[in-house]
């Protein structure tokens, strides 16, 4: 079983290694579902880690359809990651009523493997108004991960969702489980069958200044460890 962490700093990454995790996903502002982090993170994260590191690429918040323009960012943006060292990407492109951006997303795929980099394809697809249709659409591409909460806004509650997706993937594609994951309900969400689960393990560190710069985070081990404590049993 794959754990991956989701990171938006060298200490979350450390920690994450420590404890145990086989790959990060980095992203910045994660307060925002996760932004293509810098180049000078990627790259410090990369050398200091010894384990995979996954890049978010997501050149803004909000929806998922793209202009031309954003989907240019994005393109140059895999480049500069794969420049920094990270071992694979991850992004999702939908159209404007809801269904998977065939085209944007076969390009964007393209555009990653001319790098050498592995691709997940992130929770746009529990945006999808036919999320088993873009699935199967996924298997067809080089795409190694897809990333759903089985449509529901956490994974404990859309097991039945998830399984239907590792059942259609049938092996084409693996199927990881991410949103709300924690040790409590780490091992109902693996019966679904999925390959790897996904979490976010931090803590606000209170802020220490007058002005407000925004939160700061410190990783949170504790909740680390109780994932892999109850994987462990």
């Amino acid at each position: 079983m794959t754990v991956e962490i989701c990171v938006e700093d060298l200490n979350q990454a450390l920690a994450a290694e420590a404890a145990g995790a086989r790959r990060l996903e980095l992203c910045s502002d994660l307060s925002n579902g996760g932004l293509t982090p810098s180049f000078g993170m990627t790259q410090a994260i990369a050398e200091q880690c010894s384990i995979t590191v996954y890049a978010m690429v997501r050149p803004r918040g909000g929806h998922f359809c793209y202009t031309k323009a954003e989907l240019a960012i994005m393109h140059r943006e895999i480049e500069h990651l794969a420049q920094a060292g990270a071992a694979g990407v991850v992004f999702g492109a939908l159209t404007a009523d809801k269904q998977l951006d065939e085209k944007a997303t076969a390009d964007l795929v393209k555009r990653a493997k001319q790098f050498d980099l592995q691709v997940t394809f992130h929770r746009a697809i529990d945006e999808c108004n036919a999320p088993l249709t873009a699935l199967d659409a996924l298997c067809e591409m080089d795409i190694e991960n897809v990333l759903t909460s089985g449509g529901a806004a956490k994974a404990a509650d859309g097991l039945s969702g998830i399984e239907k997706m590792v059942q259609q993937a049938n092996g084409k594609i693996k199927i990881m489980a991410g949103s709300g994951v924690n040790g409590s309900n780490v091992r109902k969400i693996i019966t679904t069958g999925v390959d790897a689960v996904h979490m976010t393990a931090r803590r606000v560190i209170p802020p220490d200044t007058r002005l407000d710069m925004g939160q700061c985070y410190a990783p949170d081990t504790y909740k680390l460890q109780e994932l892999f404590d109850a994987l462990a049993n």
